[in-house]
């Protein structure tokens, strides 16, 4: 008896670790989770979701005599809210979506930058992946939000720290490719 009692206590536990595991993005299984993170001290979670691109970039990048241009059906959304309630999608169209993200990577003799943000309604968005820099802490994961005639970057309104490192992959990769000052290099 206490056998069983234990084995369905493990598989309870296990269930709802995974399930946890599970909820802390809202990307769906066929889309790339580029960021995902529980916010600290709260429910909501936040996600930068896309095509599958990144992987091979190359292929989402097209050189024309203008320049680079992104390929027409790649794309990235932003997520915010409770698992199961969006607070937030934006753009709520992922045709041509890229361009309405600027991405920034930047290495400094104490670390790195990489950032994806964008403006809605009159608030400029920036997630941000910064270890090293002058911080309160050695780090910083998270949203900063700020009125768009104030920079994010520098002076943010509000900060909402990932409750861990961010999952997802490629976060770097994408920071980096899609850095406008980097496109076509490696």
């Amino acid at each position: 008896m206490i056998t069983e009692l234990r084995y369905l206590w493990f598989t309870f536990a296990l269930a709802v670790s995974c399930g946890n595991a599970l909820a802390e993005t809202h990307c769906k299984p066929d889309e790339m989770e580029y960021f995902s993170c529980k916010i600290k001290n709260s429910p909501k979670i936040v996600s930068l979701c896309g095509d599958v691109f990144v992987r091979n970039i190359d292929n989402a990048i097209e050189w024309g005599k203008d320049g680079p241009k992104v390929r027409e059906d790649a794309w990235l959304q932003y997520r915010f809210g409770k698992p199961g309630k969006l607070e937030l999608v934006y753009p709520t169209d992922t045709k041509d979506s890229l361009r309405k993200f600027k991405a920034e990577y930047d290495r400094h003799n104490r670390g790195f930058d990489a950032t994806i943000s964008f403006v809605n309604g009159g608030f400029t968005y920036v997630l941000a992946i910064l270890e090293g820099a002058e911080l309160e802490k050695d780090y910083f994961y998270g949203i900063m939000l700020a009125p768009v005639n104030n920079n994010a970057h520098v002076k943010p309104a509000t900060r909402l720290s990932c409750q861990n490192s961010p999952g997802g992959s490629s976060f770097f990769d994408l920071t980096m490719k899609l850095d406008p000052n980097k496109i076509g290099q490696d």
